[in-house]
Formats: structure tokens, sequence, C-alpha cells
């Protein structure tokens, strides 16, 4: 398990049990605490509630609770202090809000955000993006199952994560064999429009902002109007 600080997401939390199962975690700070999320990342077993249920994406406005496999996972703040005693923490913890219950295998849901622009060894590919999916997470990987495959064996089956925080984007590696890249290594970094990311050694990815690109578009005319 490996726990980075990360600008914006403040931090980003990551498990794998065995080779089936693999979820991002991660916490986004409020005023008045702090917001947990888990994001299962189009594993064979998934994530699940104690009751069974299978989820895609859980969020809890505090404490949260899920389980993977024959695995539970307890997520806590630390540093601060508990509004329960060891007696009734179990109902005492505030309610989980289940925003996907399976992969959605769309990387346009929602309004448009904008599009990212792959090369790799088959050619140039344009993938339009919904801002619905990417606040709710899109993975990129060469496994069928991802949001965006990507059918080239230096990418991993589950490569990178696309995720909305706030204003932001972060492209988030999710433990990938051959690494994903930006200059050098990095293990997650916000993406403003125009940015290049390398997943692996031979694809590129590139972020074409919907908002960023009006704005170039109205400028241009307006210049040679």
């Amino acid at each position: 398990r490996s726990r980075d600080r990360v600008p914006g997401l403040v931090r980003f939390y990551r498990a794998e049990v065995g080779r089936f199962w693999r979820a991002l975690k991660v916490v986004r700070r409020k005023q008045d605490g702090v917001v947990f999320a888990a994001l299962d990342l189009q594993s064979q077993t998934g994530l699940q509630l104690e009751s069974g249920q299978s989820v895609g994406l859980v969020e809890a406005d505090g404490p949260l609770i899920v389980c993977a496999s024959d695995f539970v996972f307890f997520c806590f703040p630390s540093g601060q202090p508990v509004p329960w005693s060891r007696d009734d923490a179990w109902t005492t913890l505030k309610p989980r809000h289940v925003l996907r219950t399976e992969p959605s295998h769309s990387a346009s849901w929602g309004l448009p955000a904008g599009h990212v622009e792959l090369r790799g060894p088959s050619g140039p590919r344009i993938v339009p993006f919904g801002e619905a999916a990417l606040r709710r997470g899109v993975v990129v990987g060469r496994s069928d199952r991802c949001d965006v495959p990507v059918p080239v064996m230096t990418v991993s089956r589950v490569h990178a994560v696309l995720l909305r925080v706030d204003d932001g984007l972060f492209v988030i590696d999710a433990g990938s064999t051959n690494s994903t890249w930006r200059v050098e290594q990095v293990k997650f970094a916000r993406l403003r429009s125009g940015d290049v990311v390398l997943l692996g050694d031979e694809v590129t990815l590139t972020w074409h902002d919907a908002a960023q690109n009006l704005v170039e578009m109205v400028t241009q005319r307006h210049r040679t109007g």
C-alpha cells in the first residue's frame, strides 16, 4: 500500500489484493472533515458493501468501510477526535453514497469536458471525455474492461486513471509495470490543456480541455476578424 500527498486530492491511496482486485482510495478534505471514496479499477471481483451489494464507486462523508474479495478495508481520518465510542462506532458511521454500481465503460458520460489524443503503434486516436465520467474516474489500460482500452503490450491492463477533483484534472498511475511519465516518472500529475503524458514506452496521451479550446477558438476568430 502506498500513500502520497496529492495537491487538491490531499492524499492518494492504492491497494492491491492478489492480481484480481485494484482500487483507488481518494481522500478529499472539507471544512468540517474529509470525504473518502473508493473506486474499483475494472477488477474481476470488484468492491462490495458488507451487505454483499456490488459497487463500482462508493463515497462517504467521513469514515468508509468497503469489502474486496475476502478483505475488509476500514478508512478513517487520522489525527482527529472521533465522535463515537468503541461500543457505538458502527451505528454512528455516516451513510455511504453509491455513485456507481458497475463500470460505466463510457468515457463520454455527461456534458462534454474535452478529449484525449492517444498516439501509439496503431496511429492517432481521439477519445471524447464527459464531465460526469471524469468525476467518477476514467480507467485507461490494455484490458477491454477499461473505460478507454489501449491494446498495446507495453501498457498495463489497468494503467492509469483520469480523475476530476474540484476544478483540477489528475492522471494517476495505477501501479503500472512500465509507469506513467511526464518528463520524469510520475505517480500522479495535474493535467492542463495541451499536457502530454507517456503511458509505458509507446503511447502518449494529450489532454485537450473543451473550455480552453473554445476560448482559444474565439480568441483566434477575434484576431482574424
